[in-house]
């Protein structure tokens, strides 16, 4: 089990939903090491997959699970944001958003993909 105090430094309903991000990564792939990654709870796999974090203010705030290799995934469901060479993030502003259609494929390619690309 990875250390969640970094979730208890969020307010609500920010923690409910960086919870529930996290047992979903977690039950999709139940092999990844937990580990904290920047001060943030994590998965790793043959190397890091993703990490879970608060961002934003006010109306904007949202919960990122950042996958490290996001960039190459597969987005045809246009959950996966950002510009990064390869991380990207998929953005949790309501709970419910953490059982959009789309999510729990982009973890299992994040996870695919380590197991793929990495030696």
């Amino acid at each position: 089990m990875s250390d969640l105090s970094y979730f208890e430094k969020l307010e609500e309903p920010r923690r409910s939903i960086a919870h529930a991000v996290h047992e979903k990564v977690a039950a999709i792939g139940p092999d990844l090491v937990q580990r904290v990654r920047w001060g943030m709870p994590g998965f790793t796999g043959k190397k890091d997959i993703a990490t879970v974090s608060g961002a934003g203010k006010g109306a904007n705030a949202h919960i990122n699970l950042q996958l490290f290799m996001g960039a190459h995934l597969d987005n045809s469901a246009g959950l996966i944001e950002g510009t990064g060479k390869h991380m990207r993030n998929i953005k949790f502003y309501i709970l419910e958003d953490v059982d959009r259609p789309g999510v729990e494929e982009a973890i299992r390619a994040a996870i695919a993909y380590d197991q793929e690309n990495n030696a």
